[in-house]
């Protein structure tokens, strides 16, 4: 089963075609001819959406958010990369690279979502 990510939207689609939420826990769970149905006619023209492994998606590290830091790398001095370090608030996973999920703040979330292919696996309640 999957969870489908919209590109275009920023978030998870609902079961049914019925509208997109950022919570991955009200997201839809497609099996592989519903996933294959929705990215042939999502993706016709350009990439839009991605399917996501439910276990990927619900087995995302548990964090402690008054802690929590973002990991995201803002550029080197000498040989050692620096951090953003503002706090986190989402944690996200990139797709097709072989690394762990990871948290990040909401601007550096953003730009990875909607630049660099990450989707969010879980979000900081409000």
């Amino acid at each position: 089963m999957n969870l489908i990510w919209s590109i275009e939207h920023n978030a998870w689609w609902r079961a049914g075609w019925a509208g997109y939420t950022r919570d991955p826990l009200a997201a839809g769970l497609f099996d592989e001819a519903e996933t294959e149905k929705i990215l042939r006619s999502a993706n016709a023209f350009k990439t839009n959406e991605a399917a996501v492994p439910e276990q990927m998606v619900f087995y995302a590290p548990s964090v402690d958010w008054e802690k929590a830091r973002c990991q995201e790398t803002t550029g080197m001095i000498g040989d050692h990369y620096t951090r953003c370090n503002r706090p986190a608030v989402v944690v996200v996973k990139h797709l097709g690279r072989n690394e762990d999920p990871y948290a990040m703040c909401e601007l550096c979330a953003s730009h990875n979502v909607g630049n660099r292919g990450a989707v969010v696996l879980r979000e900081k309640e409000k």
